[in-house]
């Protein structure tokens, strides 16, 4: 199936609608499916530390004053002792919420590395002379994001190819409301 990308509607302003709340005042959902270790509350935590909570991650149903996005975070934050947070407010109900959450939690699993640029980040920050412990990396776990059969020769492979095929995805998008569909199918 291929449609025309010409199709996709304009968002011309991407807006936020943020208030600051005591976190008391927000629960967490009660059917998020993610689970924080505590290491990754630890990283977390550790990221806020160094560079303050500077995303904006965590959204709540307004109805509900429930969080549908950003659990690790709050969780962080509750451990830090924070007591007040800026959230982004959105108006849906309960099963856009669900949707919301599930979606949201599922995006970031879709996401992949580009072996190239990763390698030449690493090898930047090594320069720097920064800890890989601080980008929450282990030597162990920077050797295997790297296949061994991907060239990282910069003669032989620029940081703009593609060498395992990671970008080419499906670029369908179906309107929530009302079930469009626009952009195009790529089939791998």
């Amino acid at each position: 199936m291929s449609t025309d990308l010409q199709t996709i509607p304009a968002l011309e302003v991407a807006e936020l609608e943020t208030i600051r709340l005591k976190m008391s005042e927000v629960e967490e959902h009660p059917d998020n499916p993610r689970v924080h270790t505590a290491r990754q509350m630890y990283e977390i935590q550790q990221s806020l530390i160094e560079h303050g909570y500077a995303a904006g991650s965590m959204t709540i149903q307004r109805s509900r004053m429930r969080l549908v996005k950003g659990h690790g975070v709050y969780q962080g934050l509750l451990g830090l002792g924070c007591v007040h947070a800026d959230f982004v407010v959105m108006d849906m109900d309960d099963e856009e919420a669900l949707i919301f959450l599930m979606r949201d939690n599922r995006l970031s699993d879709l996401s992949s590395w580009h072996p190239v640029k990763f390698h030449n980040n690493v090898q930047k920050l090594k320069k720097m002379g920064v800890k890989m412990g601080r980008i929450s990396f282990t030597m162990k776990q920077i050797q295997t994001m790297i296949p061994k059969d991907v060239d990282l020769d910069p003669d032989a492979l620029d940081a703009d190819s593609d060498p395992l095929g990671i970008g080419k995805s499906i670029m369908l998008h179906i309107c929530p409301k009302c079930g469009h569909k626009f952009g195009k199918e790529e089939v791998a």
